[in-house]
């Protein structure tokens, strides 16, 4: 070989020493970042469990507090309760963020979306009006569009910025409410209302039921138009249907369906406050409470790092299973309250 040869050999060789340290490093540093992130992401996706304080004036009016928990509902979405929880994560779309990487507390926040907008529309049609007929509350005509705003919104206008607008004129419809001068916004607690509410709350946990017991394949029996010989659909559907949720779906399912739940515990406690008298009056506040305890039963923490999905009497928790039961059992009771006020 010649010495030209063997020159070039050594510094090859050179650099390849050279080359290895810094790679070594870059593994090293890469590690990290991902042992950062997976740590941030797993913080990130504790969802709140605590019900939240809702501090109220003394002599509250009607519909204060009702109001007041569905401010702090719609604000918990943007600033989770508790320290460094990332914000609002649906709309992340910097692939720097950990919050780009985990989705379980995005289908958190979504479900406790649902339910805002569902009162925040409730509101302005039911609560905030004397009947079908009357004269809307303007605040609450311009709250409720806000919150139907796409939740993936990300740049002009960001979600979180049009939410807490939304949010805004919440709190100015509130602050009416206790103006004597100001009779343009009222709150209105009768039975009819709430269960109008309350028909919503069931259409969604029956439908978060169905979602969640469809871990397990299962046969479904169409009775769309069972109790009525005479009714008609668009189009036809086959009897017998067999379903089951795919797997990388189960948690994205299950965290909806928390979140609602979440969100529902904290209006419907303070609507037992602002319709107790209405609750009492149809005695309905035992049954009203009942779905409060069955609804906090969703909220207790699953201590494993994923969803398991294992038959219903199995080795292996099902935890889809576990959360339907409470939803379902909750919906019984909503429906059952429905009927009692109802009733004259």
């Amino acid at each position: 070989m010649s010495q030209n040869n063997l020159g070039t050999g050594a510094t090859l060789s050179g650099t390849r020493k050279k080359r290895g340290p810094i790679v070594k490093k870059l593994i090293g540093l890469v590690a990290i970042i991902a042992v950062v992130y997976t740590l941030i992401g797993y913080w990130w996706s504790i969802p709140p469990r605590d019900n939240l304080v809702i501090d109220l004036p003394e002599n509250a009016v009607a519909g204060h507090e009702t109001t007041q928990a569905l401010i702090e509902t719609a604000n918990a979405i943007i600033n989770k309760p508790g320290t460094f929880k990332g914000g609002y994560i649906s709309n992340d779309r910097n692939p720097l963020l950990p919050g780009f990487y985990i989705d379980n507390i995005k289908s958190w926040e979504y479900g406790v979306l649902i339910q805002v907008r569902d009162t925040a529309a409730e509101m302005r049609n039911g609560f905030g009006k004397p009947r079908s007929q009357g004269e809307e509350n303007d605040f609450l005509a311009k709250a409720d569009p806000k919150f139907q705003s796409d939740n993936m919104y990300w740049l002009f206008p960001e979600a979180e910025s049009v939410y807490l607008e939304g949010i805004e004129f919440l709190e100015k419809y509130r602050d009416q409410l206790s103006d004597q001068n100001k009779a343009s916004a009222q709150f209105y607690t009768r039975a009819d209302n709430l269960e109008e509410w309350l028909g919503i709350v069931s259409t969604r946990l029956g439908d978060y039921s169905q979602k969640l017991s469809n871990s397990r394949e299962k046969l479904n029996i169409n009775v769309d138009l069972a109790g009525d010989s005479v009714a008609t659909q668009s189009t036809p559907t086959q009897e017998q249907t067999t379903e089951k949720t795919p797997w990388t779906q189960l948690d994205n399912n299950f965290y909806e369906a928390q979140g609602y739940a979440w969100a529902t515990v904290q209006v419907m406690r303070a609507m037992a406050v602002d319709f107790e008298d209405v609750l009492k009056d149809k005695n309905a506040l035992p049954n009203f409470l009942q779905i409060l305890e069955d609804l906090q039963e969703t909220q207790k923490p699953i201590y494993s790092p994923m969803i398991l999905n294992g038959s219903g009497n199995g080795f292996w928790a099902n935890h889809s299973l576990w959360l339907a039961n409470y939803i379902s059992r909750a919906n019984a009771g909503v429906i059952d309250i429905r009927d009692l006020l109802n009733r004259g």
